[in-house]
């Protein structure tokens, strides 16, 4: 599972697909990640709570996304199957944009890049080689900003380590 922060989340809720961002609008992002969590990548057939199997669905729903969410899923879905993405691609960039900017931040501060991939591939369970394929790869365009000079910084680090 890819490490996320809901904060950091938020701030690149853009990168989320359509489905997930729908889903945020209804019940927030941390209930949002919540769900995709527990239910990602599977087609969750919304019951309006009319029998027996309709309040176990929904109890399944509201031991994942709290009540509230789940009577706000009800209402909005009830009756049919959403589909819930695993957006998997989208926290794997939000993960990689945390990783470099705690990377730059660091380093700015004059730590070693040899020492921060290590307690990054001690925090996140990533291969020291990922690690530099992210923090060498990952450009200002996946982050939406201006470059803020990351092409100088990289070449340094490729050649200070």
């Amino acid at each position: 599972m890819i490490n996320h922060d809901t904060e950091t989340l938020r701030e690149y809720e853009h990168l989320l697909p359509d489905q997930a961002r729908e889903l945020a609008d209804i019940i927030g992002i941390d209930k949002t990640l919540a769900l995709v969590t527990k239910l990602g990548g599977t087609t969750f057939p919304v019951a309006h709570r009319r029998n027996k199997i309709g309040e176990l669905r929904y109890q399944l729903l509201a031991d994942v996304v709290g009540d509230a969410a789940a009577d706000k899923l009800t209402a909005r879905y009830g009756g049919t199957k959403l589909y819930i993405p695993n957006c998997k691609d989208a926290l794997r960039r939000v993960r990689n944009m945390v990783i470099v900017r705690e990377f730059d931040a660091r380093r700015a501060q004059g730590e070693t890049g040899r020492d921060i991939v290590f307690d990054f591939a001690v925090r996140y369970r990533l291969a020291d080689r990922v690690l530099w394929d992210i923090v060498n790869k990952t450009t200002a365009d996946e982050w939406d900003a201006p470059a803020c000079g990351r092409k100088t910084q990289l070449q340094q680090c490729r050649l200070f380590g």
